[in-house]
């Protein structure tokens, strides 16, 4: 017998769907993705390229939100990576690789 009862596990699964609007995630565990932005001291363009570690449903905000460990940057080449900040990107402002 299973150390989890069957009920737990239905009522796990219906809260990780809660309010997510029966959408998906655009992206998922392990794929790769790039964040760009303008420098605003500099307006020179840059780019982050990151895997995907984390993925959750921000009921707030109606969207879905990732974590990324990043691997490389165009502004910070000489950088200590991979790095992961645990900070929640939200889906509007990644591209696929």
């Amino acid at each position: 017998m299973s150390p989890i009862c069957s009920d737990y596990l239905d009522w796990r699964s219906q809260l990780f769907n809660f309010g997510a609007e029966n959408s998906s995630p655009k992206y998922w565990f392990g794929e790769f993705v790039d964040f760009c932005w303008v420098d605003e001291n500099t307006d020179e363009s840059h780019s982050e390229t990151g895997v995907v570690v984390g993925v959750a449903w921000n009921n707030a905000d109606r969207e879905w939100n990732y974590i990324i460990t990043w691997l490389a940057s165009t502004a910070y080449p000489e950088g200590n990576y991979p790095i992961s900040d645990m900070n929640f990107v939200e889906e509007d402002v990644l591209c696929r690789s």
